[in-house]
């Protein structure tokens, strides 16, 4: 069950899997993080009206991994956190939130198009 979670490239991210294997005793605790951030990333998703592809933007993943050891060594250092799964969600939330919320346009991104502007 364990090798099946975090090798599952398809389903985790390497570099998600490889972190939540050092934060997690089990792979049932390891999927509950990975749920939060997953929950999180959909709902920023939604709140931007975009699709967030982790795959294309590497510096974020890295940034999520980041604020996700934040959270889980604030929760156990100061242990005054009375929602640590709330805290997480809300670390990589208000992350994901700070990275997208410029609006993209066909001048400031390479994932758009723009078909008005082409040339014959």
């Amino acid at each position: 069950m364990e090798e099946a979670f975090f090798s599952n490239e398809d389903y985790v991210p390497e570099k998600l899997a490889k972190m939540l294997k050092v934060f997690s005793n089990t792979p049932e605790e390891a999927k509950a993080y990975y749920d939060i951030i997953m929950v999180a990333k959909k709902n920023a998703e939604k709140d931007l009206n975009l699709v967030i592809w982790l795959e294309h933007h590497p510096e974020v993943e890295q940034k999520i991994i980041f604020a996700f050891s934040r959270s889980i060594r604030k929760i156990e250092k100061e242990r005054n956190v009375d929602n640590p799964k709330g805290y997480i969600y809300k670390s990589i939330y208000d992350l994901l939130m700070d990275e997208f919320r410029t609006p993209f346009d066909a001048t400031n991104t390479p994932y758009f198009y723009n078909w008005l502007e082409e040339k014959d």
